[in-house]
């Protein structure tokens, strides 16, 4: 897996209440973490990272998301 640096998580007003805007598409998954459509659908594929399947529309919980990837990052060192 290629090194990834994860925005650092802010406590700035404009952000989001605490869980809400958790559950995302995978558009905005995608502007979050800056890999390709192809690659994203790999990491599901394979289990990398956790997603939710609603009809033809997939869904990601971010925090997951995150930890699954800092996990295979540490995983990988």
């Amino acid at each position: 897996m290629k090194n990834i640096v994860l925005p650092a998580k802010t406590t700035e007003a404009s952000e989001h209440p605490p869980g809400t805007m958790d559950i995302v598409d995978e558009p905005e998954m995608l502007r979050e973490i800056p890999v390709s459509r192809r690659t994203m659908k790999g990491w599901r594929d394979s289990g990398k990272i956790p997603y939710l399947k609603i009809g033809k529309r997939v869904l990601y919980h971010r925090p997951s998301v995150r930890e699954a990837l800092l996990r295979a990052q540490r995983n990988a060192e």
